[in-house]
């Protein structure tokens, strides 16, 4: 876009090959349509030959700048071409005065008037009282009319007359008083002679025609200072002028806001009091260039200040040089607080190298799809060694390696490539070949939102995932070999304890003793009981974990057959929900659940009487409870259920125990027993 002359370049060069880099450079450059634009350069020098940097089009900022200049122009226009004396006082301290102020008060011209001169001074003593008071008011924003006052003028202490008007005046940030005068000592002497009638007549007529000047002269200052101040004082940028010596003369609100002074601390002030320490140098440096430059041309600089509470801002922008009566008088700087720029590109710097290091890296492919343009942004380098394609493949346009596809995975590809297009997320594995060898590659995508909500691009993370699908199918195959083996262990468990029943039930048939035969009872009840949970593994599909639910109804309705107890006369009430436990819960569970029941049906209920069992399984916040409960005659008092000789409560107190659980019991209307334990 610009155009560079050799010279140019040869002068950048030999900056560069001084300093290493030129920062914050401002000049002037045409385009290649001729068009002239103001540029901000930001380059370093790499190699012998190789420039590498940034260059800013400021040409917007460059043309506010000079409407600034422009205003301060017209300003200084409207009051040195002034027919009236013009000056600006705070407390009789000239801070301003024109070139007509000069004359009236007898001065030459160029006399720094502003560091000398208090215009007190200049009033006899028998006016200076009444003027103090008229300023007085003037600050208190009162309208002061015209006033006769007597002044000394020049070395001789001449005695003149002077018509005088005060007014408020915000000067630089601070209330000042702006003073209209004019030398009316001839018409006063006029006056003395024989033709005072016809001198005051035309007098009359001069003065009206002069207040109607002044007046319009004094909305026209009035009009551009308020332009000027408002232009400064709600700028965003921070805007100061420093006088030669480095006082601080004016700073706009921005400025205080942004270093933390007060009006009255500012006046006090050397501007390297808030610079930096780590700048002092550099900042020297600059305001020497732009004082010995001479010239009213801005220089872009960059440095850093100091707040009030020594916190670092940095500052980027233009200083410029201010003359009166023809010397450098002070400098104007317009900056912006860049801090928190800089810190954010240099943290997103890291960022970005430390994000790239990373997608390089790693073997999983990272790529950015942009959904508006219908292009990929960004795909890594190592693409080709994962989806069988170079990054250049993807740029150019091509959705995907379909081309490798496995032939029973492309159509759900091409359906994947369609929720990409939408802005979707997906998941998916699927298979391509490439050099005549499977690759498995599991593939996510997720949108990425823009303004409003949109859906602007999808990043993806692409994975080689080969070696863990084999894995996972020989894991597969094996875990497929030891559920079969797992089924035959509990079958064969489970016939043998079918077996051991049986041997029990035959040695039955040898014994006439009934509390034996009650024994041997009781002991194949206890087996078949761990039989079920054998059984039930054998037809589950899910090793880890029974169905006790399912047992428990299993398990009751057995124990109510096999002591031979007719259904009419028991009424057995299941509320068991769907409740699944492991193996280590499940048979000591079954073995507590058999000794409860069997203890109901042998001891609760008198012959031929109707009775009710009812047992419960409920699960809340991990935690268990199995309840057997019975409406028989209940517990002897003289008993203590977790001390007793009886080799069934016996099993369950050491059961209960051994799963960590507690047992309760309620013996008020027939057996109640709780036991609480946790599921894991």
């Amino acid at each position: 876009e610009l155009y560079f002359s050799k010279k140019e370049r040869d002068d950048y060069f030999k900056i560069l090959q001084k300093k290493g880099s030129l920062t914050n450079f401002k000049n002037k450059q045409k385009r290649k349509d001729g068009k002239e634009i103001w540029i901000l350069t930001n380059v370093t020098l790499v190699g012998k030959d190789r420039i590498e940097g940034t260059l800013i089009d400021i040409t917007e900022q460059v043309k506010v700048e000079n409407k600034i200049k422009e205003s301060e122009k017209n300003y200084k226009n409207l009051t040195e071409n002034s027919p009236y004396g013009v000056f600006v006082h705070i407390d009789g301290k000239i801070l301003y005065a024109n070139k007509e102020t000069y004359k009236i008060l007898g001065i030459k011209n160029g006399t720094r008037i502003t560091k000398n001169l208090n215009i007190y001074d200049f009033i006899l003593s028998e006016n200076r009282k009444e003027a103090q008071q008229r300023t007085q008011k003037a600050l208190q924003g009162k309208d002061v009319p015209f006033k006769e006052f007597k002044l000394k003028k020049g070395i001789n202490n001449q005695t003149i007359h002077v018509d005088v008007k005060p007014i408020l005046l915000n000067y630089k940030g601070e209330k000042a008083i702006q003073v209209f005068f004019k030398d009316i000592t001839i018409e006063k002497e006029l006056s003395k002679s024989k033709l005072r009638a016809t001198i005051a007549e035309e007098s009359n007529r001069v003065l009206h025609k002069e207040i109607k000047e002044r007046k319009r002269t004094e909305q026209q200052l009035i009009n551009s200072e308020e332009k000027y101040r408002d232009l400064f004082e709600n700028a965003t940028d921070l805007i100061q002028s420093v006088d030669t010596a480095g006082n601080i003369l004016y700073v706009n609100k921005a400025w205080k806001t942004e270093l933390g002074f007060t009006d009255r601390e500012i006046k006090n002030l050397n501007i390297f009091d808030v610079v930096h320490p780590d700048c002092i140098k550099k900042c020297e440096k600059i305001f020497s260039e732009v004082i010995k430059s001479k010239k009213d041309k801005p220089l872009k600089v960059s440095y850093e200040l100091k707040s009030k509470k020594g916190k670092k801002i940095i500052v980027e922008g233009s200083v410029s040089l201010k003359f009166k009566n023809g010397k450098p008088f002070s400098t104007r700087a317009i900056l912006r607080n860049v801090t928190l720029k800089n810190e954010a590109e240099l943290k997103l710097e890291q960022q970005e190298k430390t994000l790239r290091a990373i997608t390089e890296t790693i073997n999983d492919v990272f790529y950015l799809y942009n959904i508006t343009e219908k292009k990929y942004e960004y795909i890594s380098p190592n693409s080709k060694e994962v989806l069988g394609a170079s990054p250049k493949f993807f740029y150019s346009g091509k959705k995907h390696t379909l081309t490798y596809g496995h032939p029973e995975d492309v159509k759900k590809m091409i359906e994947a490539h369609k929720l990409v297009d939408s802005g979707k997320p997906y998941n998916i594995d699927y298979r391509l070949i490439i050099k005549k060898k499977i690759h498995w590659i599991n593939e996510r995508s997720f949108p990425i939102k823009g303004a409003k909500g949109i859906t602007v691009a999808n990043s993806g993370i692409c994975r080689d995932i080969t070696d863990l699908k084999e894995t996972e199918r020989e894991l597969n195959e094996s875990i497929k070999e030891k559920e079969v083996l797992l089924k035959e262990v509990h079958h064969r468990v489970k016939n043998n304890l079918q077996v051991i029943s049986s041997i029990l039930n035959l040695q039955s048939s040898y014994v006439e003793d009934e509390n034996t035969l009650n024994i041997l009872e009781e002991s194949q009840n206890r087996i078949k009981s761990m039989a079920f949970i054998h059984e039930s593994l054998y037809q589950t599909t899910d090793f880890s974990k029974i169905n006790f639910s399912e047992y428990v109804i299993s398990l009751s309705k057995n124990l109510v057959h096999s002591y031979r107890v007719y259904s009419n006369l028991i009424d057995l009430q299941l509320s068991v929900g769907s409740i699944f436990l492991d193996l280590d819960l499940s048979i000591p569970c079954g073995l507590i659940l058999n000794e409860l029941v069997s203890n109901s049906l042998k001891y609760a209920f008198s012959k031929q009487q109707k009775g009710v069992i009812k047992i419960e399984l409920l699960e809340k916040n991990n935690t268990i409870s199995l309840i057997v409960q019975d409406n028989g005659v209940g517990l002897p008092k003289e008993i203590n259920y977790k001390n007793t000789a009886s080799l069934g409560l016996q099993l369950v107190m050491t059961l209960v125990e051994q799963i960590n659980g507690t047992i309760n019991l309620n013996n008020e209307k027939g057996a109640k027993y709780i036991i609480t334990f946790k599921k894991d």
